[in-house]
């Protein structure tokens, strides 16, 4: 889902918000406050400013000196009063994180002082009156690239309807090409979307995101496994998100098992991963392949998957690549037949961990650690 970004500004700084809206577009679905049916007839401003706050994800607003003001005696310049109102509005509704001021670099302004302390994103004015935005925009493309967003507030059934009637239009557009390739987009989505009615959904884009998003929902258990080819993630945004939500989810239990062919695979490099694992409140154990042969990991189900809330959810993980981009998965959401096989091949893949003693220590060695070496 492509994250939404509104702009505010006032009337005499509208160039700048509009340069904004161009640079920020390439990457993210962007509205300006100008646009039409923003604020709509009827309602107040402040209706019309909730409503934006609810569907959109971040906020960018000029605070660009407008007014001269006078205050114990000081004079300076400040930004527009109803400006700074959204700026508060904005931070109020979706955090301090998640909305953005810039102002340009050669000025000084006077800011209330609960955010005279905020960051600013500077932009420059050009000789010629233009501006030059991208350094600014730079700034807050990586601070938004680095926040995992919470589509709760997601009218799925209203975008769905505006889908419809967005592709109701497209039909009536009478050009062969945009016909043609309008035809392959909706082939693409057919395809996708033929398993979502059985609770089924594969992903591959925002899987950082998707995860994390997963991780924070389970209300009472996280179960999942891990292959060597994974390691390379524990260092990684999508590693450290996914201990960081595992160890603030406070409902549920979270227990994670490490699968190696054989002993002989594991090592200190492991043994560093496992400490941290456990530090971080979360039941590590290894399995051993080779080593017992009590037990076959199903070729449909892999090494790597994941059971949350004993089968609500269930993860098959179908590709790694070379980073979190790179993976791709199967989730099934209310899988009855699923829940129970994938609920078995857990309970029983932790029973041959607990009797073989491959539970992790929180130093990262495992309880049979000297029958390993």
């Amino acid at each position: 889902m492509t994250k939404r970004v509104f702009i505010g500004s006032s009337s005499e700084h509208l160039g700048v918000a509009r340069d904004v809206r161009t640079d920020l577009s390439h990457d993210y679905d962007v509205t300006l406050w100008r646009d039409s049916g923003i604020f709509k007839l009827g309602n107040t401003n402040i209706e019309s400013l909730e409503e934006i706050s609810s569907t959109h994800d971040f906020a960018v607003l000029v605070l660009d000196g407008t007014d001269l003001v006078e205050s114990r005696d000081v004079k300076g310049i400040m930004p527009r009063d109803n400006v700074l109102f959204e700026l508060g509005m904005f931070i109020g509704t979706l955090s301090r994180h998640q909305v953005f001021a810039l102002c340009a670099d050669d000025k000084e302004l006077k800011l209330p002082s609960d955010i005279a302390g905020m960051a600013l994103a500077h932009y420059k004015v050009k000789p010629n009156g233009e501006f030059d935005v991208g350094s600014a925009c730079d700034s807050i493309r990586k601070a938004i690239d680095g926040i995992e967003i919470d589509l709760a507030h997601l009218d799925v059934p209203g975008e769905v309807e505006r889908l419809s009637m967005s592709l109701s239009k497209a039909g009536q557009i009478g050009n062969q090409a945009f016909q043609t390739e309008l035809g392959h987009k909706v082939a693409e989505w057919i395809k996708e979307s033929a398993q979502w009615e059985n609770g089924e959904v594969y992903v591959r884009r925002n899987y950082t995101s998707f995860l994390y998003a997963i991780y924070k929902a389970a209300r009472s258990n996280i179960f999942s496994t891990s292959i060597p080819d994974y390691n390379k993630f524990w260092g990684q945004d999508l590693g450290q998100s996914l201990l960081r939500v595992q160890s603030e989810n406070e409902e549920a239990s979270c227990t994670r098992v490490f699968v190696f062919d054989s002993i002989e695979d594991f090592d200190d490099e492991h043994r560093s991963i496992l400490a941290e694992q456990v530090r971080s409140g979360i039941h590590a154990y290894c399995y051993f392949n080779l080593e017992d042969q009590d037990f076959d990991l199903s070729p449909d189900v892999g090494k790597d998957w994941t059971v949350i809330d004993d089968g609500d959810v269930i993860g098959i993980t179908h590709d790694l690549g070379n980073s979190d981009s790179d993976i791709a998965a199967t989730w099934h959401f209310c899988d009855q037949g699923r829940r129970a096989y994938f609920a078995s091949q857990r309970d029983r893949l932790l029973d041959i961990c607990s009797l073989r003693r491959w539970k992790a220590r929180e130093d990262g060695t495992l309880e049979s650690e000297s029958a390993v070496k």
